[in-house]
């Protein structure tokens, strides 16, 4: 059977009805014949295309938090030497390959550890994580780790640890002694005094540099909360100077809420595509005398209002801490998923559980896959896991349960405020035969935008008759693809379609797609 090619061309027009229609060639037409000199190209047909449904594409977020606090995750080796460096670079490279393999989509990387950063800051001090003798090294560790997981197609958040800066030993002793006002000792350790308006400005500051010097995905803050036994947190002068009438808990509440109005504020009008996330307590808030005890949650004990936070949709999504089982799991996170209408809730969930207390006190694999199943079941946006050493071929038995839970395809969750940036429609959907190769291609009505990635979908009937559907690639940059030979190879008809993603996941399908067909 010879083969020829049917071209659904994408121009605006609309012919009456969906079936094929013979006419005379346009001069648009003749000169895309010319173009694609190789395909015969006697039939026209315009059919308004509809997504396919493909059942083993989910859209969930599948993350991890990389931590780089004294290298527990990375870097391990030292880059004092140029040899150091390669060996310190290959470890990120090979912890990306592995996490892109077993089908995650997100790395949280720490860039701000205890009021020292991994890149080289206006503000704090180099972290000395990366050398024997504490010195910087000779590459810029947060620009090798957005770019290699962009090359990866992992998205990339930087990670601050906000009030937390350390104990004596760990403290930055001279900005401490230069602005003894902002900091508060608190049971051995030192914290930045969120009551302070000058702190909350500073933190955003920080979050501002980044999002200004490097291609991050998001912004995403931890431990933005009161510490731990919070009523013996000594800010009563601070409480005095700025209360202004409020009770002690509305105020530190509103602290916390103040600090994300500024972030949110200053990130977006640097860069609006950039994400604004953070990770609070497991448990939102007391569920009343069903489950007891409760031990400590956001709202009661560490002051995060992470409703309020929600009212005013300040963050895209939320990452809460939900490293317990059973009872005080699984109704938590319905907590949040009922709390929240704005804020996406990703579950953060723990398998260091695996390692830490007694061995009879020690989780299973089996708590971490029955955890998320129940996110899964009860349709939460995804889960981030504590910490990629629990995940690695460490933990062999964990990872290998992962990699299987993650083996279908995945898309990040859509955002909400991703609405207000939708991308124009992809439009002139073209499928042309080059040598032996074909290449699907669109236009876009905008300028060509990094931050607008591809889709493309196909539902494929082959010579028996039985449709598949597949997703064909996610996450292209180019206004073209070039279609696996094997997609062509035992079909008898394929409707390809596009769509244009932005950052928040949200997608603005084509309205006609190409067709192939043999006959």
């Amino acid at each position: 059977m010879k083969r020829e090619l049917f071209i659904i061309l994408i121009s605006g027009m609309l012919l009456g009805g969906c079936g094929t229609k013979r006419r005379a060639t346009t001069v648009r037409e003749q000169s895309y014949t010319e173009k694609t000199q190789s395909v015969k190209k006697d039939t026209i047909e315009i059919k308004p295309w509809v997504k396919p449904y493909v059942a083993d594409v989910r859209h969930e977020m599948r993350g991890v938090w990389l931590t780089t606090v004294y290298g527990l995750d990375w870097p391990r080796a030292k880059a004092d030497s140029y040899k150091g460096q390669k060996v310190q670079q290959e470890e990120l490279l090979l912890i990306l390959d592995r996490l892109k393999d077993d089908g995650f989509n997100t790395v949280f990387l720490q860039v701000r550890l205890r009021g020292n950063m991994i890149f080289a800051s206006e503000y704090e001090p180099w972290a000395n994580i990366f050398t024997r003798s504490g010195q910087p090294p000779q590459y810029d560790p947060l620009a090798f780790v957005v770019d290699a997981c962009h090359r990866r197609g992992l998205a990339c958040h930087a990670w601050l640890v906000t009030y937390p800066m350390g104990n004596n030993t760990e403290v930055n002793r001279s900005f401490r002694t230069s602005k003894p006002d902002w900091f508060v000792k608190h049971i051995n350790e030192w914290y930045l005094d969120p009551g302070v308006p000058e702190v909350r400005t500073y933190l955003t500051k920080l979050c501002a540099e980044i999002v200004e010097k490097y291609p991050v995905d998001g912004i995403h803050l931890d431990y933005i909360r009161y510490p731990d036994h919070a009523k013996s947190f000594n800010d009563r002068k601070t409480f005095n100077r700025y209360g202004k009438g409020k009770s002690l808990a509305e105020w530190r509440r509103n602290n916390i809420t103040e600090l994300l109005r500024e972030v949110k504020k200053t990130i977006e009008q640097i860069n609006p595509y950039v994400q604004l996330s953070a990770a609070p307590l497991g448990k939102l808030k007391h569920l009343g005398a069903k489950i007891t005890p409760h031990g400590w949650t956001a709202y009661e004990s560490v002051y995060q209002d992470v409703e309020q936070w929600d009212r005013e949709k300040l963050l895209d999504f939320v990452v809460p801490m939900m490293y317990y089982k059973d009872d005080l799991f699984e109704p938590f996170l319905l907590d949040w998923q009922r709390s929240l209408k704005h804020t996406a809730v990703i579950a953060g969930l723990g398998p260091y559980r695996l390692s830490e207390g007694s061995k009879a006190m020690r989780w299973k694999e089996e708590d971490i896959l029955c955890q998320m199943n129940f996110v899964r079941n009860v349709r939460v946006d995804g889960v981030c896991f504590f910490r990629d050493e629990f995940i690695s071929n460490r933990y062999s038995q964990m990872r290998e349960s992962i990699r299987k839970e993650f083996r279908t395809q995945a898309l990040l969750p859509e955002l909400s405020r991703g609405k207000n940036y939708l991308p124009t429609t992809p439009f002139d959907v073209k499928l042309e035969h080059r040598g032996a190769e074909y290449y699907l291609s669109w236009q876009m009505k905008e300028p060509i935008d990094k931050r607008i990635k591809y889709r493309v979908w196909a539902s494929i009937k082959d010579e028996k008759g039985d449709t598949a559907n597949r997703l064909l690639a996610d996450g292209v940059s180019d206004l073209s693809f070039k279609v696996p030979s094997s997609v062509l190879a035992s079909a008898e008809r394929i409707e390809f379609g596009v769509e244009a993603v932005n950052s928040f996941g949200v997608a603005t399908p084509c309205e006609h797609g190409a067709h192939y067909m043999k006959q």
